[in-house]
């Protein structure tokens, strides 16, 4: 005789062609996002190696480390097409896509709260704060996924036709294990992440109407501080676009999550686009940390070393000009000679 936790669920049916579609697009998106972030985290292990002081930045770590997490999140993403049995694959893969992806938006929560901190209550945290912007996301997030994982609660979902939540006695319980467990935690961090980009920008423009009132007022031009509150301005709109990226990306996986719970049912439409948002988390987050202005000052630091390297290489002294370069001496030319 069964006990209830072998209850299983109602047989799959077979995979309609818009499924078919949009796990082909998923696919294809997922990949995408997985190869730009593996190229996102080896520019910053190699600017990290080379220009230190440049990539110090708290915002600049924890989006590398966002876009090194958003690896094993699209790698989930894709090895879960291969894997669409009951196994302990499966259950690895429904736990490192749903730990990933929290561990992702909790990170980004932590660049929300760093950005609030410098430039709209302009406090300045010490280095040893800093260590808890990534401890504490990781913290949360693998507390929270272990729980469902320890329970079972994982595994293959012929209802999604993925590895996901399970059944594990009735339909009510995979509901309420993703609730608890999942789409709660990631609602809290997409409506604090466009909080808290809301107020950035409001900030921004208070900032900006306080430039425009002193120029009116007959000034030339802002005084320093003025000048100063304008670059910080520009720094945090750029900034801005980590927090708003888990607000583009998951807003329509959570409203379509909460109608199909409503209503038994997702709205096809809607889930359709839910899968292609989700699928460009990654590339999102890469096309972000390719624009950040931290990122760009590491660009324009290697064409100048590019360019002094290449103006040594043209000159008289060869190969001991090229030898004398990289052996950091002052004087290439003279040591040449």
């Amino acid at each position: 005789m069964e006990s209830e936790d072998s209850v299983e669920e109602p047989p799959a049916a077979p995979a309609a062609p818009d499924h078919r579609l949009r796990s082909l697009l998923s696919l294809i998106l997922s990949s995408i996002s997985l190869s730009l972030s593996i190229i996102v985290t080896i520019l910053f292990i190699v600017a990290y190696l080379k220009y230190p002081k440049l990539v110090r930045r708290l915002s600049i770590q924890l989006a590398a480390t966002i876009c090194f997490v958003n690896i094993w999140f699209s790698m989930s993403a894709v090895l879960n097409e291969l894997f669409l049995k009951p196994s302990w694959q499966c259950t690895f893969l429904a736990w490192l896509y749903a730990f990933s992806e929290l561990f992702i938006v909790f990170l980004t929560c932590s660049i929300a709260v760093h950005l609030l901190f410098t430039f709209v209550l302009n406090r300045k945290s010490s280095n040893f704060h800093d260590l808890w912007y990534f401890i504490i996301p990781l913290l949360i997030s693998g507390i929270i996924t272990a729980i469902p994982l320890g329970s079972g609660q994982y595994g293959y979902s012929k209802t999604e036709d993925s590895c996901w939540f399970k059944y594990k006695g009735e339909k009510s319980s995979a509901i309420i294990w993703s609730m608890a467990t999942y789409f709660g935690w990631l609602l809290l961090g997409v409506l604090f992440c466009g909080i808290s980009v809301a107020l950035v920008f409001w900030n921004v423009r208070k900032v900006l109407n306080e430039v425009k009132h002193t120029v009116g007022s007959g000034q030339s031009k802002p005084d320093g501080q003025k000048q100063g509150k304008m670059k910080m301005a520009y720094i945090a709109t750029r900034i801005a676009r980590y927090p708003a990226i888990p607000v583009i990306t998951q807003l329509l996986n959570l409203v379509d999550e909460f109608i199909a719970h409503a209503n038994g049912s997702s709205v096809e439409g809607l889930l359709f686009a839910a899968y292609m948002f989700a699928s460009i988390q990654g590339l999102l987050y890469a096309i972000a940390f390719l624009l950040d202005h931290t990122f760009l000052k590491v660009v324009h630091a290697a064409r100048v070393d590019l360019y002094e390297y290449h103006e040594l290489n043209q000159s008289s002294g060869g190969w001991m000009v090229r030898v004398a370069y990289q052996l950091g001496v002052k004087d290439a030319n003279a040591g040449a000679a």
